[in-house]
């Protein structure tokens, strides 16, 4: 079933909003996750002020353009899921990254944070950082 015009411009005004709001957005390739799997997932990620969402490659590379944030195409190919991290990017890209390696099916392509293109490794060099707390202390 199509999508109408209606839904698409919400898509794109929603993705929009969160995009706006995010610090970090970690660009995925979900293929073979069950939904069990992701709601799992979304659960670990709602602890660290961050979401998860399915998202339609052209409408979503449609927000980015408009906000002025374009992306690698590499970045938004295949079916594409994102995490958006609102608040500390250390606990949401280490909940991410921590779920890629033990479901062996969630693969991380990269990331924006603050409009610069990060790949893999930048996605995991985040999770790496120790929390907020620490490094002021």
């Amino acid at each position: 079933m199509a999508i109408t015009k209606e839904k698409k411009r919400a898509l794109v005004q929603d993705y929009m909003q969160r995009i706006s709001r995010a610090q970090l957005l970690i660009f995925t390739d979900y293929r073979g996750l069950k939904v069990k799997d992701l709601q799992e997932l979304r659960r670990s990620l709602a602890e660290h002020d961050a979401v998860f969402q399915v998202a339609k490659n052209t409408l979503f590379r449609r927000a980015l353009q408009e906000l002025g944030r374009p992306v690698p195409e590499e970045l938004l190919r295949g079916p594409t899921a994102v995490g958006y991290c609102f608040g500390d990017l250390g606990p949401a890209a280490k909940a991410i990254t921590e779920f890629a390696r033990s479901s062996g099916i969630l693969v991380i392509r990269g990331g924006l944070v603050d409009g610069q293109v990060i790949d893999a490794d930048g996605v995991q060099a985040l999770a790496d950082l120790p929390s907020r707390e620490v490094l002021l202390s």
